[in-house]
């Protein structure tokens, strides 16, 4: 904002203390929307599923009726259900974040792959096993994770 030891009257600090603020807040936006821009595909897209992730983690904290109605839906959600469902889903949120940003980092790569399988053979199981959940419910979830678990095993393999 200011060069060092330049000299400001104090009926202009209010201004300029207002612009410095402002930078301050939008240069790591403008650096992150740059970094995100310059991501592969797939960096691209486990950002998407992670902000599709983050809402459903949302969800399951502040509203676990929701859950019910929307995957749940043969069963029952208690609040401690919710919790822990929004739990689980933060931490796939976060590594398929950092994974994003890391695509090269190996153990971070099957840590996120992981979180993919486990939730496809977790509502498999609630479909198939202990039927809490429709199949048309669990639609969505199993083309996500069968789609990323693709990309990423072909994206490794290249």
């Amino acid at each position: 904002c200011l060069p060092a030891r330049a000299r400001v009257s104090s009926s202009a600090l209010p201004t300029l203390y207002a612009r410095c603020k402002a930078h301050q807040i939008m240069l790591p936006v403008s650096v992150l929307v740059a970094r995100i821009a310059l991501l592969p595909n797939l960096g691209k897209w486990l950002l998407f599923v992670a902000a599709l992730r983050s809402m459903s983690a949302l969800l399951g904290f502040v509203k676990p009726s929701s859950i019910q109605s929307n995957l749940y839906s043969l069963s029952n959600v208690s609040l401690l259900t919710g919790r822990i469902f929004g739990t689980w889903t933060s931490i796939s949120c976060i590594l398929s974040v950092l994974l994003a940003f890391d695509l090269g980092n190996e153990g971070l790569f099957y840590a996120t792959f992981s979180t993919f399988a486990l939730a496809l053979v977790h509502f498999a199981g609630e479909v198939f096993v202990f039927r809490t959940m429709k199949f048309r419910n669990a639609m969505s979830p199993f083309f996500i994770a069968t789609f990323t678990m693709y990309w990423m095993y072909t994206d490794r393999l290249a």
